[in-house]
This record gives structure tokens, C-alpha cells and sequence, in this order.
């Protein structure tokens, strides 16, 4: 017996190839021909790019890889959703502009809670610079996929 969600169920009815669901329940989104990991890292970008056709930031580059050395070894790899330079505050006090570099990463409280996320970003932090968390305010609707059910005997 195949047991199929909903969701699976209308892809197999449209003809799409089946899938499971996304762990923290993200959904692909798709931004000027751009395909994003979850609804809000779209909208990430997009202010992102506001910002940067009014001049705030410059340079803004997604899903760029950083790999994480040490004494030769790649332990592995960072892959920031977004890098760009900001401008500083100095420039509004008359001095020439000035651009800082920005690792960026959009997350939600539960996977910026994860245990690799976690490391990830200290080392990056010890090796590179520390990343900006660009934080979802939305509530958490549902367990991860596989997430193991606290259980009490009444």
C-alpha cells in the first residue's frame, strides 16, 4: 500500500514527478526567473534589490560558497543566501563613501536554531566575518519532517 499526501497526490495528477515535503515546510519560489529556497527569501531579496537601486548596497550576489578550511582541510562548505557591500553611515557626515562587505542569511527561528547552522556560522565568524541574520517574523507552523513527537503516559 503507497500512502501520498495531498500535496502529493495533486502532483501525481498533474503529471508532476512526486516529491516529499520540504523539512521546515518552505516552498520553492520563483523571483525574476530566480528560484529561492522558501517564500521568505524571495521577499529577502527583493527588498535587497530595492536597496540597492537606491543605493544603500551595491554589488548583491546570492548562494555564494565559502569554503571552511583549517590547516588545509575543507571541513565544508557555506553557501551565504546573500553577500553585497553596504554603504556606511559615514558618508552623511560629509566623508567619502565608505562600503562595508555583508554576509546575509535568511532564516527563521527554527533553522537559525539548528545544530550545524550553529557551527557553520561560528566558524565563519572565526574565519571570514560574522553573518547578518535577516529574521522571519512569521510563527512556526509545523514540525520538521521526522521531528520525533514528545509522547506522555497519562
Amino acid at each position: 500500500m503507497i500512502r501520498l499526501s495531498e500535496r502529493q497526490y495533486a502532483q501525481l495528477l498533474a503529471g508532476k514527478p512526486i516529491t516529499g515535503a520540504a523539512k521546515w515546510g518552505n516552498e520553492k519560489t520563483t523571483v525574476d526567473t530566480l528560484v529561492f529556497d522558501s517564500k521568505f527569501e524571495a521577499k529577502v531579496y527583493q527588498q535587497l534589490r530595492i536597496r540597492e537601486r537606491i543605493g544603500e548596497i551595491r554589488n548583491l550576489r546570492r548562494q555564494v560558497e565559502f569554503p571552511i578550511e583549517i590547516k588545509g582541510i575543507e571541513i565544508c562548505v557555506y553557501v551565504a543566501d546573500f553577500i553585497f557591500e553596504e554603504r556606511t553611515d559615514a558618508y552623511r557626515n560629509g566623508a567619502p563613501d565608505k562600503w562595508e562587505p555583508v554576509i546575509a542569511d535568511a532564516k527563521s527561528t527554527a533553522t537559525r536554531r539548528e545544530a550545524t547552522y550553529r557551527i557553520k556560522a561560528k566558524l565563519m565568524r572565526a574565519l571570514y566575518q560574522p553573518i547578518r541574520e535577516i529574521l522571519s517574523t512569521a510563527p512556526r507552523h509545523r514540525r520538521p519532517v521526522g521531528a520525533k513527537l514528545a509522547r506522555r503516559k497519562a
